[in-house]
């Protein structure tokens, strides 16, 4: 008699459901731009962890800051960040301090963008090729995102500090005037009430 056949391999396990994607990080692009600034005061400043998060922009303008070291190479990622704290007139430095930074400030739209500044290795803080861009002065109604990059791509942890000119910080919402009081009327003046006129005495008659 044959042989039986040799039993049949047991069905494979189905694959597992691919593991959804991470959402994008702060920081990532001009749309998920990380917040900066502080109305309440005139220096802030923002430790970035990573800034290889980040898809640079569409292009720079390196006549803005020729003679600075900076180089515009981003295909190793940026970090984004939105200027919440816009005050129109008013000087703003900015500083990048971690590592050989690219600073770059754009204006517009996210989907049109005009770069307005840059600076490759103008720093001064403990940090070697540090970036600085003097004297930024932003418009009014107009939008602006800082991008942080490296030098020739390199990438790293850097602290972002923005320092709006002495006795510039806004000023304070104006409180609510309080309610006047309200002036109480007078009180009535009594009328004085006219003295009797005493009639006059009959005059004696003749005898």
């Amino acid at each position: 008699p044959a042989s039986p056949s040799p039993p049949k391999p047991p069905p494979a396990s189905p694959a597992p459901p691919p593991s959804p994607s991470s959402p994008p990080l702060p920081g990532s692009s001009c749309e998920l731009a990380h917040s900066f600034g502080d109305s309440s005061t005139n220096t802030f400043s923002l430790d970035v962890s990573d800034t290889s998060v980040g898809v640079g922009p569409p292009g720079y303008d390196f006549s803005l800051c020729s003679g600075t070291w900076f180089s515009g190479v981003d295909e190793n990622g940026v970090y984004w960040l939105k200027l919440d704290d816009v005050r129109p007139g008013v000087s703003l430095d900015l500083t990048a301090c971690g590592f050989d930074t690219d600073l770059s400030v754009f204006k517009g739209s996210c989907d049109s963008l005009e770069m307005v500044a840059c600076d490759g290795d103008s720093g001064s803080c403990n940090v070697a090729y540090s970036s600085f861009i003097d004297d930024f002065v932003p418009e009014a109604d107009t939008q602006y995102y800082i991008v942080l990059g490296g030098y020739n791509a390199a990438t790293g942890a850097a602290t972002v500090t923005g320092t709006y000119a002495s006795g510039a910080s806004p000023s304070p919402s104006p409180s609510p005037s309080p309610a006047p009081s309200p002036v109480p009327s007078p009180s009535p003046v009594p009328s004085p009430s006219p003295s009797p006129v005493p009639s006059p005495s009959p005059s004696p008659s003749p005898s």
